[in-house]
């Protein structure tokens, strides 16, 4: 309706994240009770929201926000493509709207899977509700080609990072929730090393991190880690994973 504000709700995480996040986990150190995982994606989140155009009309918005703001599944992947920018040295921000991209694409992947059952996410039709999901699908590279370029290297970066989100997108289409968060965070975890400005060998490590951590294979991710990136710079990532341990894992 004419007037109506929306708020885009920040993106849900793990199940019972706040309740646990002060358990006793010893495998992986903190240095602060703030959450990683919540913070990151409440980034996210407003950036999404302020990034929406504002010529778009309203039944094509409205449609959007309400999905964007209906009850869809948590994923790892925004968080950890911004963790992992931070890994490799770079700044987080640098690596903002991929992050987004990836949310995005976790969002079309699950309406998609929504639709094919019969089930609706909003008020909407399915129709309408399929014809969202193809516009956020194209939110995706229009989040991605934001992202400042100023020299031949950064757009040389830029394009392997909308390879590897094009990729990603194809293929979390047709597999199931597992195999998707899987592919996620793989994407993730290789597009922060992109954009954080790591080197070749530090974005296949980020790769096999990505893929440890997107089969909830914390003790290889820690291997990893140790073997193949400076701890000073790991700060980010091990908190995400320590979040990840007190969630999945009994004390």
């Amino acid at each position: 309706p004419p007037g109506q504000v929306f708020t885009l709700k920040p993106i849900q995480v793990f199940p019972s994240l706040h309740h646990r996040l002060n358990s006793k986990v010893t495998l992986f150190a903190t240095t602060s009770s703030k959450s990683y995982f919540v913070t990151a994606n409440a980034d996210v989140s407003s950036h999404i929201l302020h990034n929406l155009s504002t010529t778009l009309h309203p039944i094509i918005k409205t449609p959007i926000l309400r999905l964007l703001s209906s009850p869809i599944p948590p994923t790892i992947a925004p968080s950890l493509c911004l963790a992992t920018a931070e890994l490799v040295g770079g700044n987080r921000i640098l690596a903002l709207n991929a992050a987004c991209a990836l949310h995005l694409i976790h969002v079309v992947a699950h309406t998609h899977t929504t639709i094919i059952n019969h089930q609706h996410l909003t008020e909407f039709s399915l129709g309408t509700e399929l014809l969202t999901r193809d516009e956020l699908l194209a939110l995706v590279y229009e989040m991605v080609a934001g992202t400042p370029s100023d020299d031949a290297e950064t757009a040389t970066r830029l394009l392997k990072v909308l390879m590897e989100v094009a990729t990603t997108a194809t293929a979390v289409a047709f597999v199931d929730v597992k195999q998707r968060e899987g592919k996620l965070a793989v994407c993730a975890a290789v597009c922060g090393a992109i954009l954080g400005g790591g080197n070749e060998e530090e974005i296949e490590r980020a790769r096999r991190l990505g893929m440890f951590i997107g089969n909830i294979e914390l003790a290889k991710a820690e291997v990893e880690l140790v073997l193949g990136f400076e701890e000073v710079k790991a700060k980010a990532i091990r908190r995400l994973l320590q979040e990840m341990l007190s969630t999945h894992f009994d004390d």
